[in-house]
């Protein structure tokens, strides 16, 4: 879901996005490396915690004698949400089996700066 508001000089926007948790599938609890394989629990069996993010965005358009700037400044994550993206195993070196974990970026600003000459 989005938004956004413009005048002559100034845009702003925010968007808000919500996933339900994405499904993955867990090692099963009897599951040993013997062979460099591991064992699983039934496909999809397992979901992620939600996924929510919220971002705000301005941009000020201006002049300056015959070149045209943009100043933009944006926030992604405003509420520093720590979202996973995705979860996967893999084997150490040890044979044990690990979890990765991948997360979205955190709370992230942003400025920019656009000149036309």
């Amino acid at each position: 879901m989005g938004g956004s508001y413009h005048t002559r000089h100034v845009e702003v926007s925010g968007g808000f996005n919500y996933r339900t948790g994405k499904p993955y599938t867990k090692p099963s609890q009897e599951s040993t490396s013997v062979s460099n394989n591991i064992a699983y629990e039934s496909p999809n069996s397992s979901h992620l915690d939600e996924y929510i993010r919220l971002d705000f965005s301005a941009r000020y358009k201006f002049n300056i004698r015959k070149a045209k700037g943009e100043l933009g400044i944006s926030f992604w994550n405003v509420l520093n949400r720590k979202n996973v993206i995705n979860v996967f195993y893999r084997q150490n070196d040890n044979n044990e089996i690990e979890q990765v974990t991948q997360n979205a970026l955190g709370f992230t600003p942003n400025l920019s700066l656009r000149l036309k000459f």
